[in-house]
């Protein structure tokens, strides 16, 4: 059971990295606020636990990704048709 637990914490949440960042991606050559805010909630848990368990160097470019996403959403979801 802690095996499962530690796995999970460690790097089970990080392989839900690249498909956000690929679902990030598709929103933007779709042109699709949907699949981006999509990218957002999927990130979402993994940011938090990058800040409170994990935080190492190379994740560091990561703490913007949100925020990316976030202009991103706004910027398609607001731009005329």
């Amino acid at each position: 059971m802690t095996a499962i637990v530690d796995f999970l914490l460690g790097f089970g949440s990080l392989t839900l990295i690249i498909p956000s960042i690929l679902l990030f991606g598709l929103g933007l050559a779709k042109n699709s606020h949907q699949t981006v805010l999509l990218s957002y909630f999927l990130f979402l848990p993994i940011f938090l636990i990058l800040i409170f368990i994990e935080m190492r160097v190379y994740f560091l470019p990561l703490v913007f990704l949100p925020a990316i996403q976030i202009f991103y959403y706004f910027k398609i979801k607001n731009q005329p048709t």
